[in-house]
């Protein structure tokens, strides 16, 4: 390759007197084009928000008293470990290595990166130690259920070791093979993790918040370019009875009023809300044709949760959902600055037309149980 690159050089140098100067600038806008449709067509989106753009440090009155925020001290540890370009891990097994950084995959086994020891993997017991000739009682490690769907690897935790693990391939369904990966959004929010969710069911939240232009950017700034249009909203939330109760259907119709006069951008979207923290959406569009979008939620401490949207479709619409997923994202924006501020009662005061909040909060519920971390006892070392 090296001799290739000094051929091309010697000759460009040989021959430079004879190439005209309009040759190169048509070279290299045909150069930058060809990159430009690459990113255009190839590269996905990822948009990212982090920690530090929020200001978290202040009073915040809780349903029972006034008092210092205690989310500071998350924030603020976070940019400490970000800073030094370290991870907070949970205590690993059983030697103080964490089997997930430089541990590898052997046959059926795990082996751990710091003494080699191997674990089965359809129980967790080692069962080989290479330079000695028995293996301890109580070398061992938990097993998780897991599930691959659509690329995700989901585990299964619960307070409960009864309960069994939920079916997701049905509900998840599956993403056609035509489609592909445009890109995702991250956030890092200081909620408690029923507060996300919970927004397809609030109904009213949707004029409220989302119906500016969402070139306006965030919803608390003020912008001229409001008078470009409006989104409107009709939106549905129901949850599902007997052996599914743990799924919930979410409907949602959109169309975006151009001055005022003129409906466009018709939109409408179906999902599955899966438990507490995934939710997959299917949008059927003129403007965007179908797309797959895929919301997971990872509580990473006490009223601090991680969500991602990860976003699919046809490859030819890539230039359009490079612009869906920015608008998706600066819409999302509008909901992390409410939740980075609010408190969660656990009974607030609803009109009647705001049934669908209280049907929510009697569906969430059975995610609850008796040993279920109060946020009392919840600490960040064990959680």
């Amino acid at each position: 390759m090296a001799s290739y690159s000094l051929f091309w050089m010697l000759l460009l140098k040989n021959n430079w007197k004879l190439i005209s100067n309009d040759f190169v600038i048509y070279l290299w806008t045909l150069a930058v084009t060809l990159i430009r449709i690459y990113w255009i067509f190839f590269v996905p989106l990822v948009w990212k928000k982090d920690l530090d753009n929020e200001k978290c440090s202040f009073l915040r009155k809780t349903e029972n008293a006034v008092g210092y925020n205690p989310k500071r001290d998350t924030i603020n540890r976070l940019r400490k470990l970000k800073i030094q370009k370290i991870i907070e891990l949970p205590p690993p097994y059983p030697n103080g290595a964490n089997l997930g950084i430089g541990g590898s995959v052997a046959d059926d086994c795990v082996i751990c990166p710091f003494h080699q020891w191997k674990f089965r993997g359809t129980d967790g017991l080692c069962i080989n130690i290479p330079y000695s000739t028995s293996v301890p009682k109580g070398s061992k490690v938990k097993k998780w259920i897991s599930q691959e769907v659509n690329g995700f690897i989901f585990i299964w935790y619960h307070a409960e070791q009864t309960e069994l693990p939920w079916d997701l391939r049905v509900p998840m369904g599956e993403i056609d093979d035509a489609f592909v990966y445009h890109g995702h959004n991250e956030f890092y929010i200081n909620c408690h993790i029923q507060e996300i969710p919970e927004n397809g069911a609030d109904i009213a939240h949707f004029d409220a918040i989302h119906k500016k232009n969402f070139i306006n950017g965030s919803w608390v700034q003020k912008k001229r370019l409001f008078g470009l249009g409006s989104h409107h909203w009709k939106a549905r939330w129901s949850p599902l009875v007997g052996k599914l109760k743990y799924l919930a259907e979410v409907n949602l119709n959109h169309y975006f009023k151009l001055f005022g006069k003129f409906g466009c951008f018709r939109m409408e979207v179906s999902g599955k809300q899966i438990g507490p923290s995934i939710v997959c959406l299917e949008v059927n569009s003129y403007t965007f044709g179908k797309i797959k979008v895929v919301q997971y939620i990872t509580p990473i401490e006490p009223l601090l949760q991680k969500v991602v949207h990860e976003f699919y479709g046809p490859r030819w619409i890539a230039p359009l959902m490079k612009i869906f997923i920015y608008g998706e994202s600066l819409m999302f924006e509008r909901d992390i600055s409410i939740w980075n501020h609010k408190v969660f009662h656990r009974n607030p005061i609803l009109a009647k037309e705001d049934a669908s909040i209280k049907k929510f909060r009697l569906w969430f519920s059975q995610f609850y149980s008796s040993n279920s971390k109060l946020y009392s006892e919840a600490t960040n070392i064990g959680w």
